[in-house]
């Protein structure tokens, strides 16, 4: 019988890794074995109005609250994890470095059951994460360069912004401008120095001007700001939406400057992710910690006709909690006496007053003034 192929040609260059003999062949027909006694169910599923059996047996296992709805009619809530899958799930996080939540099996029983073509993209799955990551910094990551819409989600202080800054500098090396847009007029300028941008203030006074691009506040996307902005004016070039959540939402909910051009600002929005993810080399950065499946659908929402995959990296990384203690009343002893005998252990501690006066016993002025004394 002939191998059928998927490709017509030769095979492409593929972001997949293979692991050969990752399981023996005996440690195979084991695990094959224990599947065959998982805790298998025929669920049912609602297609053009009608209620129907799956073609197949499924189960989930994993861990609690890690629920699985696909069509939009068949839940599944995950069984605890068996100890031979919990060892393979483990294997192979100790190889590949990513942490699994949940494994679903599928199990077709004789020629009978089939599932036809389709495409794992469930919104309980999230959008398409095609990084996983678990680690302290992000370091180098490599996107393909066919790719339009990047989405990073990543803690504070993992390195984000180095790594953007990376993504600038390839974008110049191309000789393609850069816009980077904020929330903030401070954390605009920061980036800009960061990336070697002119913030939009500084257009006008520095010899590059716009040559490499600018950085700007969402508020001034319009005509009548200092940035004359202009979305045709932007099309093979890269754009960074940075803390995009918060982005999103000062424009459409803030009640500062943007209220008075919001409806020329959103045109002006869409256009731009029109023009960029429309052309054949823009692409558009959505970054931030807290960056969700609402940001991204926003986005894809803007682009009209123009249908983009996002490509999603997701660094899972969670910072070690410290310890947080709350001190009330009026006098601050207590406080004082746990901050002495604290510093005294060595580490760094973060002292936050909430006086409305400097110079209270509560106020910054006076727990300085006694640290001072260290």
């Amino acid at each position: 019988m002939q191998q059928l192929t998927l490709f017509a040609e030769s095979t492409p260059v593929l972001p997949i890794t293979y692991y050969p003999d990752f399981l023996s062949l005996e440690q195979a027909n084991e695990l094959y074995q224990h599947c065959l006694q998982l805790e298998w169910q025929q669920n049912q599923i609602r297609i053009a109005g009608k209620t129907m059996p799956v073609p197949r047996l499924e189960c989930i296992y994993g861990d609690a609250g890690c629920d699985y709805l696909y069509s939009n009619s068949v839940f599944l809530k995950p069984l605890c994890w068996t100890e031979a899958l919990s060892s393979l799930r483990d294997c192979i996080t100790a190889l590949t470095g990513h942490k699994f939540r949940i494994v679903i099996g599928n199990q077709y029983r004789t020629g009978m059951d089939s599932i036809s073509w389709h495409s794992e993209n469930e919104p309980s799955m999230g959008l398409n994460p095609a990084i996983a990551l678990n680690q302290r910094f992000l370091g180098q990551l490599l996107v393909p360069e066919g790719e339009k819409l990047i989405i990073l989600k990543a803690p504070k202080g993992t390195g984000k912004t180095e790594w953007l800054a990376t993504e600038v500098a390839k974008a110049h090396d191309q000789e393609r401008r850069v816009l980077i847009i904020t929330h903030r007029i401070q954390l605009g300028e920061a980036l800009c120095n960061r990336f070697g941008v002119n913030y939009v203030t500084e257009v006008r006074t520095n010899e590059t001007g716009t040559l490499l691009g600018y950085g700007v506040c969402v508020d001034s996307l319009h005509q009548e700001s200092q940035a004359r902005f202009n979305p045709n004016d932007w099309s093979n070039d890269v754009i960074i939406i940075d803390e995009c959540d918060q982005v999103f939402w000062h424009l459409l909910n803030s009640g500062t400057e943007v209220q008075k051009r919001r409806v020329s600002v959103l045109k002006n929005l869409k256009q731009l992710v029109q023009n960029v993810l429309g052309s054949s080399q823009g692409k558009i950065y959505l970054s931030s910690a807290d960056v969700s499946d609402t940001d991204v659908k926003y986005v894809l929402s803007l682009a009209g006709e123009y249908r983009v995959n996002p490509f999603v990296i997701v660094n899972n990384y969670r910072h070690i909690a410290g310890n947080c203690y709350n001190y009330s009343g009026s006098n601050p002893k207590n406080l004082i006496a746990a901050l002495d005998k604290a510093i005294s252990f060595g580490g760094h501690h973060l002292l936050c007053c909430s006086a409305q006066k400097a110079i209270s016993k509560f106020g910054n002025w006076s727990q300085h003034r006694h640290s001072r004394t260290f």
